[in-house]
């Protein structure tokens, strides 16, 4: 599986896409996705599959996770938040979900 970071317009477009097709591209930003970490699984070069992660101390808080609408179903989300809890772990982080 090819997990790597994102970067920021591939994320804004796949949550865009999945979550929020309807309305303006600015709704899907969150005010401190420069500070956090971007996580996607890719598929013949193309994003699929992507969450974010940000560190607070201790604390591992991931959002919005999207995937795309052709692979959902294959279990690319909980290999993207099983990859966060493996980080957690090898930081002693907690996890907190939101």
């Amino acid at each position: 599986m090819d997990i790597r970071t994102v970067p920021l317009p591939e994320v804004w477009s796949l949550r865009h896409s999945v979550m929020y097709p309807d309305y303006s591209a600015d709704v899907v930003k969150l005010e401190d996705d420069e500070q956090g970490m971007h996580l996607g699984i890719y598929k013949a070069g193309e994003l699929v599959s992507v969450v974010s992660v940000f560190l607070q101390e201790r604390e591992i808080q991931f959002r919005k996770i999207a995937t795309r609408k052709d692979w959902q179903g294959k279990g690319l989300a909980t290999t993207l938040l099983n990859y966060i809890n493996h980080l957690a772990q090898q930081k002693k982080s907690t996890k907190a979900l939101v």
